[in-house]
């Protein structure tokens, strides 16, 4: 009700969304059942708003309410053991591979393209482009 009350001001403005969302966490990242209750009682009321005023789509996309700003924060707290004993060594692994793939191949100073990029709109193509490796020197 506390919550409910709070986003029916006015004068309650996003930070402080973010804030009592944070705060909550704080003071109960050892009761995760109680948060969790709190939270599937904040989003069952926020999908029924959004279903009622036919907007079921942009449910989650811009982060208004105390509810999805608690979620972000729940998931946090539940995935960071996973992510710190299991995927998270793999995952930083397969990022400096990428890094070390991406940045070993030619670079265009002036247009930003590479020989290896992710990017196909920063990809050099053309097969019969000559690329002459050119070192500055700054006095």
């Amino acid at each position: 009700m506390l919550i409910k009350t709070l986003e029916k001001e006015q004068s309650f403005t996003i930070n402080d969304k973010s804030n009592v969302a944070t705060i909550l966490m704080i003071l109960n990242h050892d009761n995760m059942e109680y948060v969790t209750g709190i939270l599937t009682t904040l989003l069952d009321d926020l999908i029924d708003k959004n279903i009622a005023s036919g907007t079921p789509k942009l449910l989650l996309r811009r982060s208004e309410c105390v509810a999805e700003k608690l979620l972000t924060h729940w998931l946090s707290i539940c995935l960071y053991h996973y992510l710190k004993e299991c995927s998270g060594s793999a995952l930083y692994i397969l990022y400096k591979a990428i890094k070390i793939q991406t940045e070993k191949g030619p670079m265009d100073y002036i247009t930003n393209c590479g020989k290896y990029t992710l990017s196909e709109d920063k990809l050099i193509t053309s097969a019969d482009t000559e690329i002459n490796p050119v070192t500055l020197v700054t006095f």
